[in-house]
């Protein structure tokens, strides 16, 4: 079997592993998720999705090596500490600001 063929079938693996470990830990992901964005649900469900999407490209290396889940839960962690640093980036105006720039 040739290296390509190998690593196809690897990803094919990882991909089907992959897919149950997101259904059935996905409640329990979210739960994380709103406890990081302060119960915001939206936030949490981009946190989430933004987690399993870098746990989905590294997928045959987790599939391998580990369980998934902790990859997952230290990225959500880092995806809320992005969100943080993006939210204290942004300038913030006042109100005053803000009316006398309006013609």
């Amino acid at each position: 079997m040739g290296s390509t063929a190998l690593e196809a079938l690897v990803s094919r693996d990882a991909g089907a592993s992959f897919e149950d470990f997101v259904r059935g830990r996905s409640a329990h992901l979210f739960r994380l998720a709103l406890l990081l964005t302060g119960q915001n649900e939206a936030e949490g469900e981009d946190l989430l999705q933004i987690a399993l999407e870098r746990a989905y490209r590294r997928r045959a290396s987790l599939h391998r090596d580990r369980d998934p889940e902790p990859y997952v839960r230290r990225a959500l962690v880092n995806a809320s500490i992005d969100r943080w640093r993006v939210l204290r980036r942004r300038a913030e105006q006042g109100l005053e600001t803000e009316v006398q720039e309006r013609p």
